[in-house]
């Protein structure tokens, strides 16, 4: 274990800054980011590149900015004090420091998991990842994703607030097609509340998030789905708007739904939707959006022709 006494040493160790620099200042913007002020303290920072000799006349002083980010695993030692309540009225003779550093008897920090929440929900980075990084359970990081998500307004449930003050939308209306539509009222996707912004790209695609969960029915005694391991995630793929929506599941009908009960206006500006080859992706465009063109990304287009071609090179090999 390294320990730098020097303050401004342990703060540049601490955001990722090389040795021979030492932190003077932080101050924090209007925007809420952080600049960080540093001062040269390496002797060999002060020689001259072209002899080598040292000098201690300054001419000027010049500011060079840069842009820096970090993010790296912390552990934070909180020395606690227990106190002793002076007042003899009260009923509490004593109590400990407390700031909301974390929960109580919470193993992260608050600003550890909204730090991971954004991680995961912002940068689109697998929970397992951030949890095997933090040395965290897939839980607790989990945990700090739907706080933040919650924070930022993304709410359960098909409501949509109409854009143009009428109230919500209303349900969406069953289509007749190859997908059965089910109602948006099961709660099986997420969306940020508001009117959504425009698209004109809209992508489709499935992730898995953990595990399957369920429960056993006492009055059937048959095992229910709590929740799918895959969820189909609705984005911008042309625009910096990012994720629109989370549904439940990777079948078209609940996908066909969640488009549905957006208000038509918003339906009507996209002009495409780009998938995966998926069959399924398919029939829930082609219902909600059945003016919109569908486009296959090239890589799994490239993927399907080279593996036609090895399965012919092998069945040709082997006759």
């Amino acid at each position: 274990m390294r320990v730098s006494k020097g303050t401004g040493c342990v703060l540049g160790g601490l955001l990722g800054l090389p040795e021979g620099l030492a932190v003077e200042l932080v101050e924090q913007e209007a925007d809420g980011s952080f600049t960080v002020h540093v001062v040269t303290v390496s002797p060999c920072g002060t020689c001259c590149p072209g002899c080598g000799t040292a000098s201690g006349w300054v001419k000027e002083t010049v500011g060079h900015t840069v842009r820096h980010l970090v993010v790296a695993p912390v552990r934070v030692t909180w020395h606690k004090k227990r106190l002793t309540c002076g007042n003899t009225a009260c009923l509490r003779g004593g109590f400990v420091e407390d700031v909301p550093l974390a929960a109580r008897g919470g193993r992260m920090s608050l600003a550890g998991l909204a730090t991971a929440g954004h991680l995961v929900g912002d940068w689109m980075v697998p929970v397992s990842r951030v949890a095997a990084v933090l040395g965290a359970s897939w839980h607790t990081v989990h945990g700090g994703f739907v706080s933040v998500a919650e924070t930022a307004g993304i709410v359960t449930g098909e409501q949509v607030t109409d854009p143009d003050g009428q109230g919500e939308a209303p349900p969406a209306e069953p289509v007749e097609s190859g997908c059965e539509v089910e109602p948006a009222a099961r709660g099986s996707g997420r969306s940020v509340s508001g009117p959504l912004p425009p698209v004109a790209v809209l992508g489709l695609d499935d992730q898995r998030r953990g595990r399957p969960r369920w429960h056993r029915d006492p009055a059937t005694g048959r095992s229910v789905t709590d929740a799918d391991r895959w969820q189909s995630v609705l984005i911008d793929s042309a625009g910096g708007h990012g994720l629109l929506g989370v549904v439940e599941g990777r079948s078209a009908g609940p996908v066909a739904a969640w488009l549905l009960a957006r208000p038509a206006l918003w339906r009507a500006g996209i002009g495409a939707v780009t998938i995966d080859m998926s069959t399924t992706y398919q029939a829930a465009a082609r219902v909600a959006l059945p003016d919109a063109m569908i486009a296959v990304d090239p890589f799994h287009v490239a993927q399907l022709a080279n593996r036609t071609v090895g399965d012919v090179r092998r069945r040709a090999t082997h006759r």
